[in-house]
Parts: C-alpha cells; structure tokens; sequence
C-alpha cells in the first residue's frame, strides 16, 4: 500500500478503481471523468511504476509465482495456441457468423 502513495494521483485513482476495486474502465472513465484511453494509460503508466518497488515481494514469494518465465508477464512456460490442422479448422464458411450476424442466415 505504500508503493501506491507514491504514484500521482490521478494513476493512483485509476489503478484502485480498475485493479483493486473491479470496475471496468469505461465505468471508471465515467467516475473519473475522462476518456476511457485516459484511465488505460494512467493504469498503464501506474503499473510501470510500480513494478520495481512491487519485484522484491515476488522474489520472496517462492514457488510458481516466484519464478520469472522468458516469455514475460503472464506468461507459462510452454504453453501456446496450437497451430491450426487444416482448412477444416478455418471456422464458419458463413460470412455472416464469422462477421458476427447475429446467427441469421
């Protein structure tokens, strides 16, 4: 909680509503009064902040979360999308569900 102290204020607000209280960021936008790319870049910019006060409490966590993978942020070690088979894993031939139609044909 300390580290919160200290970013600017308005990242400061944008981080609590969005990643500690849940609010979605246009709701967010809406509390704070500005553009919803306005509270994306200030979590962005608080996030970045944040981290090198925030690495030590990861390293002393030990076990998964303490261990860094390459891929970066979020990133499990291994784990991908797998590669599509064929054309028959292409998806709808339907235009109108791939465009999201509503599922009318």
């Amino acid at each position: 909680m300390e580290a919160l102290g200290t970013l600017p204020a308005d990242q400061r607000a944008a981080l609590v509503l969005v990643d500690m209280q849940g609010y979605p960021v246009a709701e967010a936008a809406r509390i704070l009064d500005v553009p919803t790319g306005t509270v994306k870049s200030r979590c962005a910019r608080g996030r970045a902040r944040l981290l090198p006060l925030l690495t030590h409490l990861r390293a002393e966590s030990g076990g998964e979360a303490g261990k860094k993978s390459a891929g970066g942020r979020n990133r499990t070690q291994g784990a991908s999308v797998p590669p599509a088979a064929g054309p028959h894993d292409a998806g709808p031939s339907d235009s109108a569900a791939v465009k999201g139609g509503g599922g009318r044909a």
